[in-house]
């Protein structure tokens, strides 16, 4: 994956032979990217999406690719996997909730967000170029839809209540929460991101002054505590992601398939021992340098 710079993300080379359905996967790769970075990319709470972002949607293109590669898709499967991968979070809904204690929290519209997402994939579709049928926009539609989530008690993990084993679906959707078990990096980095785009009482708190010392002792540790409970689940979020899919998860597939899908998340365990070093790691520093984890231009006044 040419993942550098915005307009430098398309298909792996050797994946597609077919100039008419890269040069369309690529327009789609494009056009999604800037909405994306027009929308969710201000750089300012609390519009900013640390983790809704440019760098996740990369990272589902990635994964969804070499999991429709595993599955061993068609061309035009593999178009429409990287279409409802590029789609899948260009609309962002959300409204803050008040909670005990005074913190805001960012809720999306789940759901409503997908729905609406998929809406617009499919609107522009007419656009790449390529002819495409009622059926793969609608393919594309469900695909998007699958990374619905929902919550799984048992497994103290995301689920995707609306997976199903069609090729192209389970791809997205899978690859939407698959950073944990293929790419270890982006899972480590995943943790703070999503904490500072929920966070919203922290962060325009944290953002909104130029100095820690503006922040009072009693405030700054009860957002310590708060970031450092959220990195604690990490591990166990992750445990919950393997779990799944070692219990019925893939179910749907071939075995064959299963196992080509099985080889491709082995870092689950590389994932866990990251995070779990992150915590410990996050004990042991000071307020400013722990708050920049969530975003490096915290407290422009203070010494880096």
């Amino acid at each position: 994956m040419r993942r550098t710079v915005p307009g430098q993300i398309g298909f792996d080379q050797g994946v597609m032979t077919s100039p008419e359905l890269e040069r369309a996967g690529e327009e789609a790769i494009a056009r999604a990217m800037t909405l994306i970075q027009s929308r969710h990319e201000s750089g300012q709470v609390p519009d900013h999406m640390y983790y809704h972002n440019w760098a996740h949607t990369a990272g589902v293109i990635e994964r969804a690719q070499a999991l429709g590669v595993a599955m061993g898709m068609s061309e035009r499967h593999l178009l429409l996997t990287t279409i409802a991968a590029a789609y899948h979070d260009v609309v962002q809904r959300w409204v803050p909730v008040d909670h005990e204690g005074g913190v805001v929290l960012r809720q999306r519209l789940a759901g409503r967000d997908e729905v609406a997402s998929a809406h617009e994939a499919v609107e522009a579709m007419q656009m790449f170029g390529v002819p495409f049928t009622q059926e793969e926009r609608g393919i594309v539609a469900s695909a998007i839809i699958a990374t619905i989530p929902g919550w799984d008690g048992d497994a103290n993990t995301v689920s995707q209540p609306f997976l199903v084993a069609h090729p192209v679906v389970a791809a997205v959707a899978i690859a939407d929460l698959g950073a944990s078990g293929m790419d270890s990096a982006m899972y480590f980095r995943d943790g703070p991101a999503l904490f500072a785009e929920e966070n919203l009482d922290l962060m325009q708190c944290v953002m909104g002054v130029r100095s820690a010392a503006e922040i009072s002792p009693d405030r700054q540790e009860i957002y310590r505590s708060r970031y450092l409970a959220w990195l604690g689940i990490q591990p166990g979020f992750a445990r919950g992601r393997l779990k799944r899919m070692e219990g019925g998860e893939l179910d749907g597939f071939a075995p064959e398939v299963r196992e080509r899908i099985r080889a491709l998340f082995s870092r689950f365990e590389e994932s866990i021992t990251l995070s779990e070093a992150a915590v410990t790691r996050a004990r042991t520093l000071d307020f400013v340098p722990l708050m920049r984890q969530l975003d490096a231009r915290a407290f422009p006044d203070d010494p880096n």
